[in-house]
């Protein structure tokens, strides 16, 4: 009797452990880009980018430097942990969609910008 109350009192102690640590970040990759969400005060922050610096071709070539760059987007989400955003998927869903729309790499597959969320937020590891 005293093992099954010990073994209750350990699962109950380990699963109030697990749901009242706080996410404060979560990542996603693709072979192309990476989406970054992390907690800030007034929300949660997504970041998206591409996963390598490309070589920009109209700065010029000199024989001493090369420009290399990405382009990065953010958006902020107020009113809302990523806690909540992590368990409904579907709050995440339109700000993604949103900034795959808005980056000129993305332009004319509008059809598949929520086959790519969905496969981002699939992807989303946190912790």
């Amino acid at each position: 009797m005293q093992k099954i109350f010990v073994a209750a009192a350990l699962l109950f102690s380990v699963n109030t452990y697990a749901t009242t640590v706080e996410i404060t970040h979560c990542e996603s990759k693709s072979s192309s880009h990476k989406m970054v969400l992390d907690k800030v005060s007034e929300g949660v922050e997504i970041r998206f980018e591409e996963n390598t610096f490309d070589v920009y071709p109209d700065t010029g070539r000199s024989p001493s430097y090369k420009v290399t760059g990405k382009s990065v987007t953010q958006r902020l989400i107020h009113g809302i942990t990523l806690q909540e955003l992590s368990r409904n998927s579907s709050l995440l869903k339109e700000p993604i969609v949103s900034i795959l729309r808005s980056r000129p790499e993305f332009d004319g597959e509008a059809d598949m910008s929520y086959a790519y969320a969905n496969d981002f937020i699939q992807g989303l590891g946190c912790k």
